[in-house]
């Protein structure tokens, strides 16, 4: 019964990125989302930063960030 959004960081502005399956209320969600990010001024945020490649640590990081 959860809902999940999507966007992507790193741009100037975020990016929506609805799946062609995704709600109507998914969507909306997405697009709250990103106008969140936007209103905290945190548009562009830093790449994170990562452990080295091949590590567990890596992985998990990378999926948090996800």
């Amino acid at each position: 019964g959860g809902l999940s959004a999507g966007i992507v960081l790193g741009a100037r502005i975020p990016i929506v990125t609805p799946a062609r399956h995704d709600s109507m209320e998914v969507r909306m969600a997405s697009c709250v989302l990103a106008s969140l990010v936007v209103a905290s001024g945190n548009a562009t945020l830093p790449a994170p930063s990562y452990a080295p490649s091949g590590s567990l640590a890596a992985d998990a990081g990378a999926r948090v960030a996800a």
